[in-house]
């Protein structure tokens, strides 16, 4: 008889100073792979995710695409339109913290677009160079997961207070949001 893979979801709360940009953080951690007659497609919500897997991989289909997030990997996972599955890339324990952004968000922290990481999970490190990469390592030398949150939301305060807003955009993305996107472009453009 095999035993059954346990994993939970943890939500965390985030920082006041990212909570208009970020839809939600939370932690997930698994004891292994799931069976594959549990395995599931998880459907898209088109929200840019920051993942960090601090135990054990990811291994990720997107479409055709494979993907490997290694451990202590930041990847950020653009737009995606189409199913992914996602499954331990060993049958061990496995412990991933995931950001998950809102539109305003995702353009405030990452000035991408969408089309540039369209299904696809992107190394963080390719995307934003030295500071990501200084980042990733002082991850990997903290052992507690509050730590690596914590790191997490300072380097995403600090990336916040570095850049300008865009009023414009910020208004049009705020617009939508409230209108729960039934505004035309007519009404924005007033």
């Amino acid at each position: 008889m095999n035993e059954m893979t346990a994993f939970k979801f943890i939500p965390v709360t985030p920082h006041p100073a990212l909570s208009p940009y970020v839809a939600k953080i939370w932690v997930f951690e698994s004891s292994g792979r799931l069976p594959v007659e549990e395995r599931k497609l998880i459907v898209p919500n088109a929200n840019l995710k920051l993942t960090l897997t601090y135990r054990n991989g990811i291994a990720a289909s997107v479409g055709d695409k494979s993907f490997l997030q290694r451990e202590h990997e930041l990847t950020l996972t653009g737009l995606i339109d189409i199913p992914v599955t996602l499954d331990p890339s060993e049958d061990l324990r496995t412990g991933t913290i995931i950001i998950e952004f809102n539109p305003l968000g995702a353009y405030r922290f990452f000035h991408l677009r969408y089309t540039e990481v369209k299904n696809e999970i992107a190394d963080l490190t390719a995307l934003m160079g030295r500071r990501a990469a200084a980042l990733r390592s002082r991850l990997g030398e903290t052992d507690d997961i509050a730590g690596k949150l914590q790191l997490l939301q300072d380097f995403l305060i600090r990336e916040l207070e570095g850049g300008e807003a865009d009023l414009i955009y910020d208004h049009c993305i705020q617009r939508i949001t409230a209108t729960t996107g039934l505004i035309t472009v007519a009404q924005l453009e007033k």
